[in-house]
């Protein structure tokens, strides 16, 4: 039997769930690949044309040596999926040229900074809203494409499990009927870490799928590791904002702290509640443990994904990224890229 190969983003819950539904779908003939907010093209480029992503752009490469490469390294692949992210524009001019690798391509990706360049490629789907008042994640968006070529059939522990996941991702679980369990999906993500997460949910949504009666409830062993998790997370996440300093940026004020990946999101929101967000209008964090730069509005009409492009990145209007590399010189910092 053919395989499949995902590349898929590596750092949050919508990223792991695009495994975790390759892997109910395809069970052991998928090949996963996480990647970073910056790092997908390289690993793109050397695992399907066995060279790094620089190489393959540049104006002396052999395109069709490399063509030939690729359609080596992908014969045992009838599929090859990209979900959550997108390959740069470069690098889609390059691939669309591809014909062979293209037949086999499908993006899967809802990040509206990409959708001018990257979403003139046939191949390349980027899906802000799957209905009205429905935001599109990687999860969902590679979910419902599943149902429809029918490698995955509808069940409601997987539906819930999607749409708790989308809630989180899109930022939009506040004030839903499944706020508390968005947070404890989150949290799980958080404690588990990517790997034990992935294995995690797929037994137990597996273990759901088979079931005449499917249902999606935490266990009381998830709902434990939820609070001895949040009391440690919590303490962590105020030594984070007491850290933070007011730099200007881009003609704005900044918020400005290093952190680990974990806190990124909930430091934005810890900040919207204090007398601090009356006196910056995003946050600019450098995260420690990635190579890359995360942005968070405060401000609610501040679009971080603007602010993001002007310096080679990108993202949505609340959440943005940039290469670490690409804030040097912009901010007194003696630490920038310490990881």
């Amino acid at each position: 039997m053919k395989k499949v190969l995902l590349f898929t983003h590596g750092i949050d819950i919508d990223g792991y769930g695009c495994a975790i539904l390759a892997k109910l779908a395809f069970g052991n003939d998928v090949e996963i690949h996480y990647a970073d907010n910056f790092e997908l093209d390289e690993k793109f480029a050397q695992r399907v044309y066995g060279v790094s992503a620089k190489q393959v752009l540049e104006d002396t490469a052999d395109k069709k040596h490399l063509f030939e490469t690729a359609k080596t390294n992908l014969q045992d692949f009838e599929k090859i999926y990209i979900t959550d992210h997108c390959l740069s524009y470069p690098l889609c001019q390059f691939v669309d040229e591809d014909k062979e690798t293209v037949s086999k391509l499908l993006v899967l990706d809802h990040h509206e900074s990409r959708k001018a360049e990257q979403g003139k490629f046939d191949w390349v789907k980027i899906v802000e809203n799957i209905r009205e008042n429905n935001k599109a994640c990687g999860t969902n968006l590679f979910y419902f494409h599943l149902i429809n070529q029918g490698k995955i059939f509808p069940s409601y522990a997987i539906a819930r499990w999607a749409r708790l996941t989308t809630l989180c991702d899109t930022w939009t679980w506040k004030g839903s009927p499944c706020e508390d369990d968005c947070i404890k999906l989150d949290i799980l993500g958080k404690a588990l870490g990517r790997e034990k997460y992935v294995e995690h949910f797929t037994e137990k949504l597996f273990k759901e799928m088979s079931k005449s009666q499917p249902s999606f409830e935490f266990s009381s062993e998830e709902k434990n590791l939820i609070e001895e998790y949040q009391v440690a997370y919590s303490k962590k996440l105020d030594e984070y904002v007491s850290k933070i300093k007011i730099v200007d940026f881009d003609g704005m004020k900044a918020g400005f702290v290093h952190i680990k990946d974990l806190f990124k999101n909930d430091i934005a929101e810890k900040v919207r509640s204090l007398p601090l967000a009356q006196k910056v209008d995003f946050l600019l964090m450098p995260v420690d443990d990635r190579e890359s730069v995360s942005l968070r509005n405060i401000n609610p009409n501040c679009d971080v994904s603007k602010i993001a492009q002007a310096h080679g990145g990108g993202g949505h209007f609340a959440a943005a990224s940039i290469p670490k590399e690409n804030l040097k010189g912009l901010v007194d910092d003696k630490n920038l890229g310490a990881n």
